[in-house]
């Protein structure tokens, strides 16, 4: 949480900065240290804890969404092997069984679920 705080007040620090670059006229100006104390304060105490839980959760967030798929496909399947049986056609086991998690899938989800949450629409 520390690490977050002081990164949110060297990000405005910057962004100070940058601003004082821009603005000719307010160059001689100091920092505002209320508004850096503002961002480390927010940083430390909300943004930190909420990262370090969002992140702990997003990791399972692709099994968890795997899961639901391969529960819905081997029931969509099991229907399939059933209803062939009805009418005497054998599937074998290799055919009958669900896909595997792709690692691009695995990634993809994080960012989309990491970017529906956190990102401005």
């Amino acid at each position: 949480s520390v690490t977050t705080g002081v990164t949110y007040a060297l990000g405005d620090l910057l962004a100070q900065w940058i601003e004082k670059r821009k603005d000719t006229e307010t160059s001689d100006s100091a920092y505002d240290w209320r508004r850096v104390g503002v961002f480390f304060t927010f940083g430390t105490i909300f943004a930190g804890p909420v990262y370090t839980i969002w992140f702990d959760k997003i990791d399972r967030l692709p099994y968890i969404i795997y899961n639901m798929k391969q529960e819905a496909r081997r029931e969509h399947i099991n229907s399939i092997v059933k209803y062939a049986a009805q009418q005497g056609v054998t599937i074998p086991p290799a055919v009958a069984k669900t896909p595997e998690l792709h690692r691009v899938t695995y990634i993809g989800s994080k960012i989309l679920a990491d970017q529906f949450v956190f990102s401005s629409f």
